[in-house]
């Protein structure tokens, strides 16, 4: 891999994409994260206002059953779909650091390349 006449290498530009990269992904977790508590805390008031709504206890505790289901079902979703993307995450990151480390040992290659030409040994 050669420099360029500036002396810096042509994909030194990818290290600011893959920053603005990061703090795309770090936004949409944190939304992901706020959705989540939303929908969260709608269930638990649905069932707080289900446990103090006046009605028979036979019909309550089916109503409890049901929003207890209804969250594990939910909460069952959100587990296999955190799985899914921490796997496809984990792809990406590790392909960004197979081409780091790729053009890491090109631009060494490249330097010990250049020492050994200028070196007075190699005459």
């Amino acid at each position: 891999m050669s420099r360029k006449r500036d002396g810096s290498y042509p994909d030194d530009e990818e290290f600011e994409d893959e920053a603005e990269f990061v703090e795309e992904e770090t936004y949409h977790r944190v939304a992901a994260g706020f959705v989540a508590g939303i929908l969260l805390g709608a269930l638990v008031g649905a069932t707080v206002a289900v446990l103090f709504a006046p009605d028979k206890g036979s019909r309550t505790r089916r109503r409890i059953g049901r929003s207890v289901r209804d969250l594990r079902e939910r909460a069952e979703d959100k587990i296999e779909h955190v799985r899914e993307d921490a796997g496809r995450e984990l792809g990406r990151q590790r392909r960004k650091i197979r081409g780091a480390v790729s053009r890491t040992s090109g631009r060494a290659r490249d330097i010990i390349d250049d020492v050994m030409e200028a070196s007075p040994l190699s005459r």
